[in-house]
């Protein structure tokens, strides 16, 4: 899903680009922000063929998921013990915990 692919590089997008390609960023984060679509703005600023982000399954003693605070992207952090708490970039808010079982 590109929304999910845009969340997990926005910090490091915001980083790299500068100009209108940011100018561009910012328009998908408060397009996706509003519930609007935004693969067409997403797929530019990924480019063609993009590589999605490998997701990496939970360590020994993690015992549930961090999620997309707004359910609106399928982005999933498995944390371990003394990483940070994941932030959702587009929508500045802290990852939500959901539990196994």
């Amino acid at each position: 899903m590109l929304l999910t692919e845009f969340c997990t590089r926005l910090p490091e997008l915001r980083r790299r680009l500068k100009d209108g390609d940011r100018v561009l960023v910012e328009q998908a984060v408060l397009a996706a922000r509003d519930g609007k679509p935004v693969d067409a703005k997403v797929s530019q600023l990924l480019g063609p063929g993009v590589q999605m982000t490998e997701v990496y399954g939970p360590s020994t003693g993690v015992s549930g998921a961090f999620l997309c605070p707004t359910g609106k992207c399928g982005r999933v952090v498995y944390r371990r013990a003394g990483d940070e708490l994941p932030v959702c970039p587009l929508f500045e808010r802290d990852l939500r915990f959901v539990a196994d079982g």
